[in-house]
């Protein structure tokens, strides 16, 4: 049984015709159910209700989610840790920037994703990043501080700028308008340079592993990537790769605004760390302290601010069937 979670919303409610024009790739050939998403916690219901229900008779429980980004993350953030041993997931990706798909190279063809999808084979286990997200104004003793909430990621996890940046677009309305016109990645070029031009530079420190630690006396953001795009196409980390076990980190700190301004265009081509004050960082446990709170995104989902962030991932944990 294949269990069809469907965002209606995404791309601007293109998402359920989206779904309508595919659903005959399913008729008659397997069996399946439909779930439409109706609100923000749709996600968590319909994963609670899958989760607590019978699996197939290998053992396994099939879930395709049709959506973006945050559709994906909202459903790895509802699985237990050992649940992901009997979870295969699909993906037929209909946001607006679509990063994850990106990454994998999944292309346009979505009939050709549903008749892939259908072969039951699992193509790639992927890894599945984490944030520890720590309680603010606690980090005096160093890199210790109470656990105030822990979220999941796959594509990307930021602190600062980046995740400002998604914040804004949660809530833009021009998002929604280009969307409609096919201009989604101009949202967030725009909103962006706006960004950019507002976000406050204090002082960070970074740890990466047992490594020794490393500072920035002004820091605009860091992003703990698992995959190599975000935000609609910045190739923030062109040698990601989401099945070592290990998250890159991009870094941006001790670099004037209008040389970071310059820079950013050439992340999405991905040649952003031959400019000074963008550096690149690689390990797997990753800890961030900044001098004030700022704003923390689990693939462009924005809900808290913190001074203190630990970025992990769990190598291979994500069976995917396309």
């Amino acid at each position: 049984m294949y269990h069809i979670i469907v965002n209606p919303s995404s791309r601007s409610g293109k998402g359920l015709k989206i779904w309508q024009e595919l659903e005959s790739e399913w008729k008659g050939k397997t069996a399946y159910q439909v779930h439409i998403t109706k609100s923000a916690n749709s996600v968590s219901e319909i994963m609670g209700s899958l989760l607590e229900g019978s699996r197939d008779t290998d053992g396994f429980l099939r879930v395709i989610v049709l959506g973006g980004d945050g559709t994906m993350n909202q459903v790895v953030n509802e699985v237990p840790e050992d649940a992901f041993e009997y979870l295969k997931i699909g993906y037929i990706p209909t946001g607006s920037s679509n990063d994850f798909a990106r990454d994998l190279g999944l292309g346009k063809d979505r009939k050709q994703m549903v008749r892939t999808i259908l072969e039951d084979k699992v193509v790639r286990t992927l890894d599945v990043g984490s944030v520890k997200i720590h309680e603010p104004g606690k980090n005096a003793r160093g890199f210790e501080g109470e656990v105030r909430s822990e979220k999941r990621f796959l594509v990307s996890a930021g602190i600062g700028f980046d995740a400002a940046v998604c914040e804004s677009a949660n809530v833009s309305k021009a998002k929604k308008i280009l969307n409609k016109i096919g201009l989604g990645k101009l949202t967030y070029v725009v909103i962006a340079v706006g960004e950019i031009l507002h976000s406050p530079q204090k002082g960070v420190r970074i740890r990466v592993d047992d490594k020794p630690e490393v500072s920035r006396e002004s820091f605009l953001f860091s992003a703990a990537m698992n995959h190599r795009f975000e935000g609609g196409g910045f190739k923030f980390a062109p040698m990601a790769d989401a099945t070592d076990g290990i998250l890159d980190l991009c870094v941006a700190g001790n670099i004037s605004k209008a040389k970071f301004l310059y820079g950013l265009p050439k992340a999405l081509k991905g040649t952003h760390f031959t400019v000074k004050g963008i550096d690149h960082l690689a390990g797997r446990k990753i800890e961030v302290i900044s001098d004030i709170p700022m704003w923390i995104h689990t693939d462009g989902e924005v809900e808290v601010q913190s001074d203190h962030v630990t970025f992990t991932c769990k190598r291979g944990a994500l069976k995917m069937l396309n």
